[in-house]
């Protein structure tokens, strides 16, 4: 009996075996390699047969647009089961869904025609003959956010074919971009100081009329201390000069002295050493330039100015409060935070200050308030210093 039963017994084993078998599809293969004169990742898990390709790129510096560029090899290996119904249409999908990150494929589809087709360079390495070119990937930031605060920003490119094709795309592309520490080597600063004995100056006491019953009430006289200079420093740390045009910003409340003659205002120092505000700039004798900047002292630019390595520049502005503001200045026009904001940027030499300078990464900007100096975080690239001056009105 048991003799009879046992080809019934294999022939049931076999067909349940059949049904429940899933045979495979044909595969596209998937490569990058990185062109000429393109930043180069560490590549992880490339060419495997399924899985995903990780790319991990480093930034110092960020700036919205192309940030690289690879190239995608595709091969059509076979497969054990049914055969896709030539040829089928693959399409390459950004799936960043809005990140930071976003993947730009050309062409964004390729046509497979058969087992053995090849789009760029031979994946498995058995000599098989290229159909057509590799797809060209760009990799485009879209935000610096994740910069700022020394993050990574992730893009994926996706394959896909349409349901039911029997051509498995069986391997993914992550990017990964990782914020590094800038190589910062130029250090802005922007601080008052008083303009008599080059002290420095964080506090001034703004004189008005306070008597309620005056018909003068509220209109501003001036400051004391009454004038001021308002200072910009340039340091330079780098191994080579640097050129840029040196912008130094005035509250608007604020006016160069003499009022409406920044030439005779402004005044540029050069020395060699490493400076930093707490510095006394008595030293400084070697004066490189006058401004002709622009009317008024809101905003001063002194253009094509060079910074050589292991040397600091200084700009200074004779100002003063501009009691003529809005027509007369009164206490209800003064800012209500009780800061004078001043500031320094830097821009593209030759642009007149109103072009973004070009390397910004390599800029340390740094913040003046009444707790002293620090550097702005934000190494994507600051190239504006600020300095407040409290007041108290009396």
């Amino acid at each position: 009996m048991k003799f009879k039963r046992f080809p019934e017994v294999m022939v049931s084993i076999l067909l349940f075996m059949a049904a429940n078998t899933v045979w495979a599809n044909d595969k596209l293969l998937s490569e990058v390699t990185i062109p000429t004169g393109q930043p180069v990742p560490i590549i992880q898990n490339n060419g495997v047969a399924t899985g995903t390709i990780q790319l991990y790129y480093t930034a110092t510096s960020c700036t919205v647009g192309q940030f690289a560029q690879f190239n995608l090899n595709l091969e059509d290996v076979a497969g054990s089961g049914q055969s896709p119904s030539y040829p089928v249409l693959v399409g390459l999908v950004d799936n960043g869904k809005g990140t930071d990150a976003q993947v730009s494929p050309n062409p964004s589809s390729v046509s497979v025609s058969g087992v053995g087709w090849i789009a760029g360079s031979d994946v498995d390495g058995d000599s098989g003959t290229p159909a057509s070119s590799a797809v060209l990937v760009t990799v485009n930031i879209t935000s610096c956010d994740w910069f700022k605060d020394g993050g990574t920003a992730i893009a994926n490119l996706g394959e896909t074919t349409a349901s039911g094709s029997h051509l498995d795309t069986i391997t993914n592309v992550n990017i990964h971009i990782n914020a590094v520490a800038s190589s910062a080597c130029l250090n802005l600063y922007s601080f008052e100081t008083t303009q008599d004995t080059g002290s420095p100056l964080t506090a001034v006491t703004v004189n008005a009329v306070t008597n309620t019953k005056s018909k003068n009430y509220g209109s501003v006289s001036g400051t004391s201390p009454g004038q001021a200079s308002v200072d910009a420093l340039l340091v330079n740390t780098c191994a080579s000069s640097y050129t840029v045009d040196l912008a130094v910003g005035l509250d608007p409340e604020w006016q160069t002295n003499p009022n409406n003659n920044p030439g005779n205002a402004t005044f540029v120092y050069t020395t060699t050493g490493e400076l930093d505000p707490t510095t006394d700039f008595s030293g400084i004798t070697t004066l490189i330039t006058s401004s002709s900047g622009t009317a008024k002292g809101e905003t001063l630019c002194l253009q094509n100015i060079t910074v050589a390595p292991g040397a600091s520049l200084l700009a200074t502005v004779h100002s003063e409060l501009n009691t003529g503001y809005s027509g007369g200045l009164t206490i209800s026009l003064l800012p209500a935070d009780g800061d004078f904001d001043f500031g320094a940027t830097i821009f593209q030499p030759g642009s007149g200050c109103t072009t973004a300078y070009p390397t910004a990464s390599i800029v340390n900007a740094f913040h003046e308030n009444s707790s002293g100096y620090s550097d702005i975080d934000d190494p994507s690239g600051a190239t504006t210093a600020t300095s407040d001056v409290t007041f108290t009105v009396n």
